[in-house]
């Protein structure tokens, strides 16, 4: 299963994965506030699609943190995870807004101080997807995992437009990718096709 994509629910994809067979999940799962749809859309052209009018099911957390011995679990706040003392905000660097967060939080099970990373959100982003993380944020993450654990491989079980597994092939990790849908899942193809060595 190793550096491949599955075009398919990520429980299909767990499902085939032994405990602990990944270091590092790395995932943005849906938040379940509809952000597919909302005000989000602003640099994409994508049709509506409904992928986040509901949060990940608990099975699939079950199995999150059955198949890895480490997680990174962004918009933490939005899902009933285990406590942590550990967590990665991203400092938008945005002025106040009614409407968009101004950070966000990622649950992180490494036992370690919490890290903030600023950066404005439109930095590194290319409007592949409404929720698409910037490159550098996702980089953050598996550097902060690496100093902290031995990583070699991650996983994302939503993997959207495929940025973090543009990071992994860059570090030259393993990776796994599941995405449901087809659009995205042929998005993050043609990324890692390109991916020739470091982004950074």
């Amino acid at each position: 299963m190793i550096n491949q994509i599955f075009n398919e629910d990520c429980l299909e994809t767990m499902s085939r994965m032994g405990d602990n067979s990944v270091d590092l999940i790395l995932t943005d799962p849906p938040y379940g506030i509809g952000a597919s749809n909302d005000v989000c859309r602003h640099s994409h052209k994508t049709n509506k699609k409904d992928w986040d009018n509901k949060i990940p099911s608990d099975e699939i957390f079950k199995e999150i943190f059955r198949v890895s011995k480490h997680q990174i679990i962004w918009g933490s706040n939005y899902f009933d995870l285990p406590k942590s003392k550990c967590f990665l905000v991203w400092d938008k660097k945005i002025s106040y807004n009614f409407t968009l967060a101004m950070a966000e939080l990622a649950f992180c099970s490494i036992d370690y101080p919490s890290k903030i990373f600023s950066q404005n959100n439109r930095m590194n982003k290319l409007g592949l997807h409404p929720t698409e993380k910037p490159l550098k944020l996702m980089e953050f993450c598996v550097e902060f995992a690496r100093s902290r654990a031995e990583i070699n491989s991650i996983y994302d079980p939503f993997s959207g437009s495929g940025t973090t597994l543009v990071v992994a092939k860059s570090l030259g990790l393993d990776y796994i990718g599941s995405e449901l849908d087809k659009d995205y899942y042929e998005i993050i193809l043609k990324r890692l096709s390109a991916v020739q060595g470091s982004l950074f």
